[in-house]
């Protein structure tokens, strides 16, 4: 999976307390997890070997496996958090990832995770010149995204934007070719969602 910058944590209050976290494949943030929250369990799935072994001084539980082909060996409502970047974006089914995602989540616990915004600028600028990097991904709008959550029976989604200034000429002739804009959207490449 292709690393992203990772922003995720921003959604985390300081008056947050997690005693079970599930890192899925994005291990950049396990350090500040660790930090973070020193008495909490940390648990980290990951198809690479390589990366596993990292983190293999016994702080955080490793199981190499491939989240979007094996069922997680957890009990239903374990983790307080379950935090990745991208993790809808290589499956052949997000919605089956989401709803298994959700049955591994206590009642109180949120999955924090980030999606590409099909709409952003840079994206549909490549699209004019013939040009599309998802040949096995999947990408969103914001709103299919939130849907695809209400769906998937998550009871609130809150997203936030990372933006990238578009240049201007090119926000112009998007906008007069019929894209909407509405809240800057065209200028949102990664959308981060808590949910």
């Amino acid at each position: 999976m292709e690393e992203i910058t990772p922003s995720l944590t921003n959604f985390i209050d300081a008056g947050d307390f997690f005693q079970k976290i599930l890192v899925v494949e994005s291990a950049t943030y396990i350090p500040e997890l660790r930090e973070r929250f020193p008495t909490a369990e940390i648990f980290f799935i990951t198809p690479d070997e390589d990366i596993a072994e990292k983190f293999s001084d016994g702080k955080v539980k490793i199981f190499v496996m491939d989240y979007r082909e094996e069922i997680l060996p957890f009990a239903e409502e374990f983790f307080d958090l379950i935090i990745g970047d991208l993790t809808l974006e290589v499956v052949i089914n997000p919605q089956d990832i989401a709803v298994g995602f959700s049955r591994y989540l206590k009642q109180t616990g949120i999955w924090l995770t980030s999606f590409r915004n099909v709409r952003h600028w840079r994206f549909l600028e490549k699209l004019m010149r013939g040009h599309f990097g998802g040949i096995v991904s999947r990408f969103y709008t914001r709103l299919e995204f939130e849907r695809l959550m209400y769906a998937s029976f998550y009871k609130h989604v809150r997203a936030m934007p990372l933006r990238e200034k578009a240049p201007a000429e090119l926000l112009k002739k998007l906008v007069e070719c019929g894209f909407e804009n509405l809240g800057g959207d065209l200028e949102v490449e990664i959308g981060r969602a808590s949910c």
